[in-house]
């Protein structure tokens, strides 16, 4: 005859001990289970950076040197990389993008990623902005160096819950960045400017 555990059990103290134990196990691992769907990484970028995770968690595996920017719901962190940053935004604690910056901030470099990129994510939808009057690929080298336009390129793999942007600008110069489509979607919804 098969005896349970509780009737093994000879103190009565072992048993309340096990009982408690199990109330704080449960109830602890309802408070640190941030694994939630929507905490997830859905991508991992730039080898140290969680899009999708929490910042707080980011924060604590890689402290920054520069404090911790916050505008309401969102908050950014700057890294630096020798002469090269990286910007981590999130929105209500999660990531929704990573920006990288390129040193040096040419166009021959916004060429070099922008066929990397080809290569790996096809075609892209193209978002550069320029004045209608300057039309030539020297006449918009000119005006994106002087301020007065931008080279803006999109890649949406098929199925994925990221996207990829690439643009050269007088404001940051080369930069990639990788967003999570629905954050990005639900911060711009809620706020008129970005970090």
């Amino acid at each position: 005859m098969a005896l349970s555990w509780a009737n093994q059990t000879t103190n009565r103290g072992d048993l309340m001990d096990l009982r408690q134990f199990l109330i704080v196990f449960s109830v602890t691992l309802s408070l640190v289970s941030p694994a939630r769907a929507d905490q997830e990484c859905v991508r991992k970028v730039f080898r140290d950076f969680c899009l999708g995770g929490s910042l707080a968690q980011q924060l604590e595996r890689q402290p920054t040197k520069s404090p911790l920017r916050r505008k309401g719901e969102r908050a950014g962190a700057i890294y630096t990389q020798e002469r090269e940053r990286i910007y981590v935004m999130a929105y209500k604690g999660q990531i929704y993008k990573v920006l990288r910056t390129f040193d040096p901030a040419t166009y021959s470099t916004y060429r070099d990623l922008q066929r990397s990129l080809a290569r790996k994510y096809g075609k892209s939808e193209e978002k550069s902005q320029f004045p209608a009057r300057i039309r030539g690929r020297a006449a918009r080298i000119g005006a994106a160096r002087r301020g007065e336009g931008e080279f803006h390129e999109v890649w949406s793999p098929a199925g994925k819950a990221w996207r990829v942007e690439l643009s050269w600008s007088r404001k940051l110069g080369v930069a990639l960045a990788y967003l999570v489509n629905e954050l990005d979607r639900q911060q711009k919804a809620n706020h008129e400017i970005d970090l």
